[in-house]
This record gives C-alpha cells, structure tokens and sequence, in this order.
C-alpha cells in the first residue's frame, strides 16, 4: 500500500486513492538526475533515500505532466513534482519561526566555540558520513544480491537446457566459464 514521500503529504492509497478521489502513486524514477529533483522535492532531506516502494502521489504534479492517451495515468519521462511543496516547506519555516521566537534572548559570548561545541560538529560530522556510507553499502548489497539471483538464473537455464540435449556438455562448460569469468 503506497503512501506519498513529500514530508507533510498524509495521502495513503488505503485512503485516498484513485476510486474515492482520483489520486494515483508514482514511483521515482530511475535516472539518476531527475530522482534527485524528486528526492528535493519531497522536503525531506540529504540523508533520506526512497527505497524501491516510495512514490508520490499525483496531488503534486500539474496534470501538463501526464501523459493525455495513455490508458492509465502515467508521467512523462521529465516529470517533476511542483504542486502543493511550497506549503510544506512555508510550514516548516513558521513552525521553527515559532520556536525560535518562544525561546529566550541570547546571551552573546565571545565568537568562539567551546571545545564542546567544537566536538559535538564533529561528532555530527561524522555521524552523516557513516549515514551516507551505510546507505551506500546498502545499495551495494541489493546490486549483489541481485547479480547473484541472476546468476542463479542463468545457472537454472544452462541446466535445463543441458537436460533437454539442446546443448552439449563441452557447449555448456565454455558458457559456464564464460559467465563466471565475466
């Protein structure tokens, strides 16, 4: 059950979805420069990747971005999302406006971080780095764990295919290696 990325878009296709309100979920698409706009669009942040299931939901694009004769609603390929983000992110701005203005009046010191300041920006520092490298990893372990099945799949025809005499033993040990070496 898809629900919408954008930060503060509650949509959920269990609730609203294209029956009741004509709301359809698209996933992010697949070149690497225009997800990235995707990804800036849903407000939520450098560390936040969308996973294979993400989507947005239809609320945020003008319906220029649609294709007009395809069967169901799909995007064009260039689509990004451009409705309903100026709110979420006019939201956010007046809410910590309100924070800020609840708090009490600073007291200058001099310009100088303390020793504790200076580690705690460290720590931050590092602390996204290792976000950053276990998402990489991440991504790295799906590309193996799918060369892998697909290996396994391959492996799978060259046996069915070696049971069934469509080819010889001597053919199926050249692809064997042939694959494996690649």
């Amino acid at each position: 059950m898809p629900s919408c990325s954008v930060l503060i878009c509650g949509n959920r296709s269990n609730v609203i979805n294209f029956k009741s309100s004509g709301v359809t979920y698209h996933r992010y698409p697949k070149n690497p420069k225009l997800k990235e706009r995707w990804i800036a669009a849903t407000g939520r942040g450098d560390d936040w990747f969308p996973t294979h299931h993400s989507s947005i939901c239809s609320t945020h694009f003008e319906e220029k971005d649609f294709q007009p004769a395809a069967k169901s609603r799909r995007l064009f390929a260039t689509a990004v999302p451009t409705l309903k983000l100026r709110l979420v992110f006019d939201t956010l701005s007046t809410k910590t406006q309100e924070k800020i203005s609840t708090k009490k009046p600073i007291i200058k010191h001099n310009n100088r971080k303390t020793i504790v300041e200076q580690c705690n920006d460290k720590i931050e520092k590092y602390r996204n780095a290792m976000k950053a490298q276990r998402l990489q990893i991440k991504r790295l372990q799906t590309m193996v764990r799918r060369y892998r099945k697909k290996v396994s799949s391959m492996k799978n025809i060259l046996t069915a295919l070696k049971n069934e005499n469509i080819i010889g033993e001597d053919h199926l040990w050249l692809l064997e290696s042939d694959n494996l070496n690649k």
